[in-house]
């Protein structure tokens, strides 16, 4: 057996997360349509479309960043400075707001 960095990582055996009474009422009623069986299979779900997300908004940065890159070298370099992470900290920012909005319903 070789040691990979799956292998080497630390494992969770459990992990205890509060949530809000609209997300359990919200996971009692996925289970009760029949769609999950237990708690668990509802936040997995959920996880599995965020990580889906996070995937596809990384490639989209990539994207934008390829494009940067391309659009400077086509006008010779001229465009004007400004630092890389400029756009990913815009996309952080909106993410931001969407955790402040969720956290003030709670």
């Amino acid at each position: 057996m070789y040691l990979t960095p799956e292998l080497l990582a630390p494992r969770l055996d459990r992990m205890d997360v509060r949530l809000n009474r609209d997300q359990e009422q919200f996971i009692r009623r996925a289970i009760q349509n029949g769609g999950y069986g237990k708690a668990e299979d509802v936040v997995r779900e959920a996880l599995s479309m965020l990580e889906a997300r996070e995937r596809k908004r990384t490639e989209l940065l990539a994207a934008v960043d390829f494009e940067e890159i391309s659009i400077s070298r086509a006008a010779g370099g001229n465009l004007p400075e400004r630092p890389a992470r400029e756009p990913r900290a815009k996309v952080k920012r909106g993410g931001g707001r969407r955790k402040r909005a969720a956290t003030r319903k709670a």
